[in-house]
């Protein structure tokens, strides 16, 4: 997998993820000597947190640029993030609390909802506090790419209406520096805005003019202005081909949804003046997905007596979506920490003393392994039957053995027997495949997806059936399996995946 940096060129995910992570691990161990704190990296136990709505596979991948970076294995622990932010806010003491007069400061057996408001994602999920010490998990993670992102995706909109397509493209690439200090601008400002900002005070930002001048002339022929001012005045008036659509059509069916309102929007030097509405509207589309997500993860608990949602995360800072929340939510109590964006890194170092905070959890997928059954004229396809030494059998079977949504203990075992199939066979096929479906029939049916896939040899093969256990540990924030030929005892592979 590729991905693409902001000029436009893609480099492989494995290598960038590997190198953001090693670049931090280096600048811990920087401080760690500077300050002359004698440890070394194989000392510390490092704490890697991830979106809980992640599939295994993006967990997985985590896994492998961690240990890219430099991280062992053995020294490296994976943690959801909703859940570490949850363990944070449990060793809060109600002054450091907003929301609630009471502040976070619940009894034992109290739920509630943790709503982690990132930058692209949105992790939602429920707990019960058992106490100080322990939570567990009253429905699996949910959420959705409706993170702050969003929101910066309405606003390169709105300079895409005004100059085009090109013009931005330019600016990304040519100016990347001013690029990214004009987003760093709005995010600084979209922080701070409320739903009760005054309509008669514009909001300013500072942009990078010269360059937007020079590239509208370049491609428009016109300066920045007079872009602004077309686009305000000339209603319905068609763009050139990158527009190619009216204002009013654009605006209100850009490929985020959400219309932005025809309001002033004026130049004053190098700031950008724009009217509160405008930019009330490019949290929309962001707030309607969130609500809805919270909505729904409410509808699954509506027998549980919960009335507390917990806001965390970067994105949980603005004030305006909080308004949106509590708005739509008015019966819950809705309250967040002092510093909710360093939520999931304070509670992340409780996670690595303490992995066991979780006591229970539900299990994301379906999971199963690909089995070859002898086969059966009444259920099997004709077209999965192939030759074996002891009649025909059936290939690519889905056999489950971990249904979806159930709660599982932490570290619960799943133990399964797998055996030889012809005479002298020298290995035997582990492959595991999950599924967000009930029931799958078959390993290649549509939204099955391979976890892993393995060989475990078999010593001195003969002509006798030989038997492998293969052991699947449930309940912690990642899936452990392992295997051992039981005539041997020897135990050939120990597989972690998230």
């Amino acid at each position: 997998m590729e991905i693409t940096d902001v000029r436009g060129n893609t480099f492989p995910a494995i290598e960038v993820f590997a190198l953001a992570i090693q670049a931090l691990k280096q600048s811990v161990m920087e401080k760690c000597f500077k300050q002359d704190i004698k440890i070394k990296s194989n000392e510390i136990k490092w704490v890697l947190t991830v979106p809980a709505i992640w599939n295994d596979n993006a967990k997985e991948f985590m896994r492998i640029s961690a240990i890219k970076a430099g991280i062992r294995e053995d020294r490296l622990v994976i943690a959801l993030e909703p859940e570490v932010a949850s363990i944070y806010c449990q060793h809060l003491p109600p002054d450091k609390m907003t929301g609630a007069p009471e502040g976070f400061f619940v009894a034992d057996g109290t739920n509630y909802l943790l709503v982690d408001l990132g930058g692209g994602t949105v992790d939602i999920t429920a707990h019960h506090k058992i106490n100080i010490d322990y939570l567990e998990e009253l429905s699996r993670a949910s959420g959705g790419a409706c993170g702050g992102t969003m929101v910066d995706k309405e606003f390169l909109n709105l300079f895409e209406c005004i100059v085009g397509k090109k013009v931005m493209k330019h600016l990304r690439e040519e100016h990347t520096t001013d690029y990214m200090d004009l987003m760093r601008d709005f995010e600084t400002i979209k922080r701070k805005l409320t739903g009760t900002s005054d309509h008669g005070k514009m909001i300013n930002f500072i942009i990078p003019l010269s360059q937007l001048n020079s590239l509208c002339q370049r491609f428009l022929e016109k300066d920045f202005e007079t872009a602004i001012h077309d686009f305000l005045e000339k209603d319905g008036e068609k763009k050139n081909n990158e527009g190619i659509i009216n204002q009013e059509s654009e605006l209100s069916n850009n490929a985020n949804g959400g219309e932005i309102p025809k309001r002033q929007i004026l130049l004053k030097g190098h700031k950008m003046r724009v009217d509160p509405v405008i930019m009330k509207s490019f949290f929309k589309t962001a707030g309607e997905t969130i609500v809805k997500e919270i909505s729904n993860v409410l509808q699954n608990l509506e027998r549980t007596n919960l009335n507390t949602i917990l806001l965390v995360g970067g994105f949980s800072e603005s004030p305006l979506i909080q308004e949106i929340i509590r708005q739509n939510f008015p019966d819950m109590h809705i309250i967040s920490p002092e510093d909710p964006v360093l939520a999931v890194l304070k509670g992340a170092v409780l996670f690595g003393h303490k992995p066991d905070f979780i006591t229970s959890r539900f299990t994301r997928h379906t999971y199963g392994r690909r089995i070859r059954p002898l086969f059966d004229e009444l259920k099997h396809n004709p077209k999965k039957r192939v030759k074996g030494e002891d009649g025909d059998r059936c290939r690519d079977v889905f056999e489950t053995f971990m249904k979806i949504n159930k709660k599982v203990p932490l570290d619960e075992v799943v133990t399964l027997v797998y055996h030889t199939v012809e005479s002298n066979q020298k290995s035997v096929s582990i492959a595991i495949y999950c599924t967000n479906k009930d029931k799958t029939d078959y390993v290649d049916d549509e939204g099955c997806v391979k976890l892993v896939e393995f060989s475990v040899p078999i010593p001195n093969p003969s002509g006798e059936r030989r038997y492998v256990d293969i052991e699947f540990k449930f309940g912690m924030a990642k899936l452990e399996i392992s295997a051992t030929e039981r005539q041997t005892g020897r135990k050939t592979l120990h597989y972690s995946f998230i």
